[in-house]
């Protein structure tokens, strides 16, 4: 995951500290999310329910255009 830029790590004394590239993590959840639905990103809101992620830090979903 570091090498991927995903998280970083500062040596603190004895310790490690990781820090996690949320941006990018977004970013890849997006792009994973677009994809593995076939290009239809709808498909994967009951996945997103069942999620314990907040809404507001989710990749938003496209709007579904219903024929009329």
């Amino acid at each position: 995951m570091t090498h991927a830029g995903l998280v970083s790590v500062a040596q603190e004394g004895r310790y490690q500290r990781y820090h996690a590239n949320l941006p990018l993590m977004l970013e890849l959840i997006a792009y994973l999310t677009e994809e593995c639905c076939a290009g239809h990103p709808e498909q994967c809101a009951e996945i997103r329910t069942d999620s314990c992620c907040p809404e507001a830090v989710l990749p938003p979903l496209p709007k579904i255009e219903t024929e009329s």
